[in-house]
């Protein structure tokens, strides 16, 4: 126990974070994501969050065709090139 807090006090001088402290912080909680949401509500109405999630959920279908159009690219690049070969 005592040469864990040594090795993490070592790399927290050195500027070292343990990786759990860092997963903690990176991630939204529900009290954040209950304020964003009330705070959306009040500046746009709650008839404009359908519109909003409607939106976000055209974007990322956009998002992933994209995505996909590329490894489709890649894939057909890479077998140009093997062939070529």
């Amino acid at each position: 126990m005592k040469i864990k807090y040594l090795i993490t006090k070592k790399n927290h001088l050195r500027g070292k974070k343990h990786l759990s402290n860092i997963r903690s912080h990176k991630m939204i909680g529900t009290t954040e994501v209950l304020v964003v949401s009330g705070v959306v509500v009040l500046l746009f109405g709650a008839s404009a969050l359908p519109k909003f999630a409607r939106n976000i959920g055209k974007a990322r279908l956009e998002f992933e065709r994209g995505m996909q159009e590329t490894r489709d690219l890649k894939s057909q690049v890479a077998g140009e090139t093997e062939t070529k070969a």
